[in-house]
């Protein structure tokens, strides 16, 4: 036997497997899903939960091949794997069924909640409808009474859905899995999607959401006979309970450009700087690194403060524009340079200081120099003849002045640029990592009413 061949790892062998489906993945996958992206996180979900290696492979491999039809991501969060019997099996998620049904058919809105004991709770039909929730924030929530689902039309008409607990329980009771499956450990949001699940049936044909339903129906042996539903409703879940699965805290995967996960986190603010410290070192591959984490970047695009997804594309464009510029540079070498140098200064500040001279060309232009640039010529200098550090100094000195990052960034993006470009890394880095910061800052001052 090849000595090689044996020598790979269960989770390479897989790798290996799933690179070779990679075809049959982009014919099931819509466009907005590319083949390689839901291959590495099908790679992160078997990593964050070792036992799906030792999983039937072929269980595992239909359950892959049945997300990728339905267009969801098994990243815990839209879908999920779970093992039952050593068979993989694939189970849509509530935020899976949210994708499949918002803005789709005429459905603007879809949301469900569980309902606990001590909330107080009106459902009144009739010929007005309405459902009035005011959830329990105590420690004490009491027990799960039931669940509801609503969705809003673009008709402007509302659907709504109530299921008991009881009612509730006799969908569990038929489940293959029972309490050893996700029922046992992720009660509430089995129960938030039975409910939806059941009110998907009064609204418009929605393309695609009957084969998400109908995949996960097949855990339930709906020709089981129910007479009597157990009670198993126990104390409100913690958000631990969901943190695995559906992610109620979001964890941010470190993953380097070949696709490993190093690690992880629940801070976007230490996440973010990790990517822009990861993305800004000499010799990476920024770009495999921002497909390989772009799970967790879509996450920052959920966050309220809009400042981590700002700059984590801010920087990812500047790394953009100063490889540009560099090939740009290289391409030029072989062209004639202009024989005399403008003085040194950035472009920007070049523009400012003839801005301020009211346009007019200096002593030495307007004496008739041949070689001062005319209209429509770059009177740019090398950026090896500009002082670096004078410039970072007069950013950051503008920044600690500044009440609005997003522009800030903007005006001097070309100057961060050009100092990637010169291969001034680390000071660009800097810089940005201080724009982020101080951004942060006033949104903390906003906040507080200062």
């Amino acid at each position: 036997m090849n000595t090689k061949i044996a020598e790979i790892k269960p989770v390479d062998q897989l790798r290996v497997t799933l690179n070779a489906l990679e075809s049959e993945f982009v014919s099931a996958l819509p466009a907005e899903i590319p083949a390689d992206k839901f291959v590495r996180v099908i790679m992160t979900a078997v990593q964050m939960n070792p036992d799906l290696i030792t999983a039937d492979r072929k269980s595992l491999i239909a359950s892959c091949m049945k997300a990728a039809q339905d267009g969801l991501l098994l990243d815990g969060r839209e879908a999920a794997l779970i093992m039952f019997k050593k068979q993989a099996q694939y189970m849509p998620m509530v935020i899976g069924l949210y994708k499949k049904m918002r803005g789709k058919a005429g459905v603007d809105s879809v949301a469900a909640r569980v309902v606990y004991a001590n909330d107080k709770f009106s459902y009144v039909l009739g010929d007005s409808e309405r459902i009035e929730h005011i959830p329990e924030i105590g420690k004490d929530s009491g027990a799960i009474i039931g669940a509801y689902a609503i969705a809003k039309l673009s008709n402007g008409e509302i659907e709504r859905e109530f299921m008991p607990v009881h009612e509730i329980d006799e969908v569990k009771a038929v489940s293959k899995s029972g309490n050893n499956g996700p029922w046992g450990k992720w009660y509430g949001e089995m129960a938030k999607k039975t409910v939806i699940k059941r009110l998907a049936k009064r609204l418009p044909v929605i393309d695609g959401l009957g084969t998400v339903i109908a995949h996960d129906d097949e855990d339930y042996d709906l020709a089981m006979a129910s007479s009597r539903a157990k009670d198993i409703t126990g104390p409100r879940p913690t958000q631990q309970d969901f943190v695995e699965t559906i992610q109620s805290t979001p964890v941010y995967m470190f993953v380097e450009e070949t696709g490993e996960p190093t690690g992880e986190c629940t801070s976007p603010t230490e996440y973010v700087e990790w990517l822009i410290a990861a993305m800004t070192v000499d010799g990476v591959d920024f770009h495999a690194l921002w497909d390989s984490n772009a799970v967790s970047i879509a996450m920052l695009e959920d966050e309220t403060d809009e400042g981590f997804i700002q700059a984590a594309t801010g920087c990812y464009s500047n790394l953009r524009g100063a490889e540009d510029a560099a090939n740009k540079k290289a391409n030029q070498k072989t062209k004639p340079k202009n024989s005399a140098k403008a003085k040194a200064k950035p472009a920007d500040q070049s523009n400012n200081d003839q801005k301020n001279n009211g346009g007019a060309l200096s002593s030495e232009q307007s004496d008739g120099d041949a070689s001062a640039p005319v209209s429509g010529e770059s009177s740019a200098p090398d950026a090896a003849d500009i002082d670096w550090d004078i410039v970072a100094a007069d950013i950051l000195a503008d920044l600690a002045k500044c009440t609005d990052t997003s522009e800030f960034a903007q005006i001097h993006a070309g100057s961060i640029n050009d100092m990637r470009a010169a291969g001034m890394s680390k000071k660009a880095t800097d810089i940005q990592t201080a724009i982020f910061d101080k951004g942060k800052e006033l949104d903390k001052d906003a906040r507080n009413g200062g």
